[in-house]
């Protein structure tokens, strides 16, 4: 007897019957008008707040640092690889250090899941991409502006002043060089 009045008290308490029609509620006018929409009402907001939030998250849906107006295919798909190494270090290899102070499980402020030199790689590759590839591309756009000055009798309307330091296309040389790392390393990306 106790036990069948604690059970049906839960039951009501996380509303599996509290909408039942043996219920003492339901027979009246103010629960019938008043707890029943706004019922109706929390789970259209809550379905309305779920959807929303998966539509922010998307995880079909690549998130790369280029503009929306960035057309070129080539540089789409190099940051698309990257954005998805991004998602791999920082979300499932994670920051912190191993919970059993195991220092041999950590690599540059990343965990490691695996011991093969896999995890190093895919580190170095993502810190490369997020730290050293912005300073080397604008390095090479501001010495390949300083090499041209503008002139109107030149063709093309400019002139060269001195040599490049870098050789033609070298940002793109290394980039094509560290993707191919990423493609070489991208079957050990799982956890």
């Amino acid at each position: 007897m106790m036990f069948s009045q604690i059970r049906k008290f839960f039951r009501q308490l996380f509303i599996l019957d509290f909408f039942a029609s043996e219920s003492p509620h339901s027979k009246k006018w103010w629960f019938r008008w008043g707890a029943i929409p706004l019922h109706r009402i929390m789970c259209r907001i809550d379905s309305a707040i779920y959807r929303v939030k998966l539509y922010i998250s998307r995880p079909d849906i690549i998130r790369t640092r280029l503009s929306i107006t960035h057309i070129d295919a080539d540089e789409r798909m190099f940051h698309a690889c990257f954005a998805v190494l991004r998602d791999f270090v920082e979300d499932e290899l994670g920051t912190d250090t191993p919970d059993d102070g195991n220092e041999e499980l950590a690599y540059r402020g990343y965990r490691l899941h695996s011991t093969g030199g896999r995890d190093e790689t895919a580190i170095d590759l993502y810190l490369w991409y997020r730290d050293e590839l912005p300073i080397m591309e604008q390095d090479y756009l501001d010495d390949m502006s300083q090499c041209w000055d503008f002139d109107a009798t030149a063709s093309f309307g400019r002139k060269m002043v001195r040599e490049p330091k870098y050789p033609y296309e070298w940002p793109e040389h290394i980039k094509e060089q560290k993707l191919r790392y990423l493609i070489e390393i991208r079957r050990s990306l799982w956890t």
